[in-house]
């Protein structure tokens, strides 16, 4: 899924991080505490003044188009669709308007019956559910729409969209940084983890997670920066910024594959090799990127549950996860 995690068209279905709190309090007060949640002041710093003079931002229309698809939560009410927060729940698990019903049922047999009991408050409780119907209840919701957590692929996708930095002239003229390098593991294993329902500890995943989750991050790392290089124009900030990401990334994975000899990196790392790293490149890079999309998918389903087999790559994982810096 390649599109803006806050896209304005899909404004209709979200719901907003609220619809999550009544069932998800602890999820809700740990992302209250991120950069997450506090993006959505971003535009009272100067730096984001500067940008917005700079780039001649002076409607609501071009603001929505080059700052809201990541700095916020847009929700449609009475017709009028504006900011409500800063990237929440459905910014990573996808709007929830269509699948949030059958989410928190526990006894409904389809979606319709889960929106009926749901209205009329006789499900029955969780610790109540069946393993049949909880089963049911997981391929019910992720076929109406919902991404859940152990998807590595599409749930970096919804992190790379954004911590990859795609438009050209944002940068050059808005000198709006591109080269903050995001690593996934780091990441989702420090400030944004919130797996209260394994534990009310919040425990880190394990580290057989973590190494099928560094791979998959790596891999990402480098087809979105190939998504956004496919962009560039001209040579200047932007595509010198995509360049270096692009070489970093392939180094990681190198790196790995020195580790792990494994034929779907080698594929990957060999297609870097022949892409040609500069602007104007649209068709080809895209290319590129689409192939290591597929590589990485392939990676997942292959590693999905069998990070024991990639013990060699333990000293690679990040040995310091991000954390909340006090305010």
């Amino acid at each position: 899924m390649f599109y803006a995690l806050c896209n304005t068209s899909l404004a209709a279905d979200m719901l907003g991080p609220s619809a999550c709190e009544s069932c998800h309090d602890d999820e809700y007060r740990t992302w209250e505490k991120t950069k997450h949640a506090k993006s959505e002041y971003f535009y009272e710093r100067e730096d984001s003044q500067k940008m917005a003079q700079a780039m001649q931002l002076t409607d609501l229309d071009e603001t929505r188009n080059v700052c809201w698809s990541c700095h916020y939560t847009v929700l449609t009410s009475d017709g009028e669709t504006l900011p409500e927060t800063g990237p929440a729940c459905e910014s990573c698990h996808a709007p929830a308007s269509q699948w949030l019903a059958v989410h928190d049922c526990y006894g409904g047999d389809s979606a319709a019956a889960c929106v009926q009991l749901n209205a009329s408050d006789t499900d029955i409780k969780r610790t109540q559910e069946t393993p049949a119907h909880k089963q049911w209840r997981y391929t019910e919701r992720v076929k109406l729409g919902m991404l859940p957590a152990n998807q590595i692929y599409n749930m970096a996708t919804k992190c790379f969209q954004c911590h990859t930095i795609s438009a050209e002239r944002l940068v050059n003229v808005g000198q709006h940084s591109a080269d903050k390098p995001f690593e996934l593991v780091a990441w989702s294993q420090g400030e944004l983890r919130h797996h209260f329902l394994r534990s009310s500890n919040n425990p880190p995943r394990s580290i057989e997670y973590q190494r099928v989750q560094y791979v998959i991050g790596q891999m990402v790392d480098l087809e979105y920066s190939l998504r956004a290089l496919a962009k560039a124009t001209s040579v200047g900030a932007f595509s010198q910024a995509m360049q270096q990401r692009i070489q970093a990334a392939a180094s990681k994975l190198k790196a790995i594959q020195q580790r792990h000899n494994e034929a779907i990196i080698t594929q990957v790392i060999q297609a870097y090799t022949h892409a040609n790293l500069a602007p104007n490149q649209h068709t080809a890079l895209l290319k590129v990127a689409e192939f290591i999309s597929t590589q990485a998918q392939n990676f997942e389903r292959e590693y999905a549950g069998k990070g024991a087999r990639l013990v060699k790559l333990t000293d690679l994982l990040p040995t310091k996860m991000k954390a909340n810096k006090p305010n």
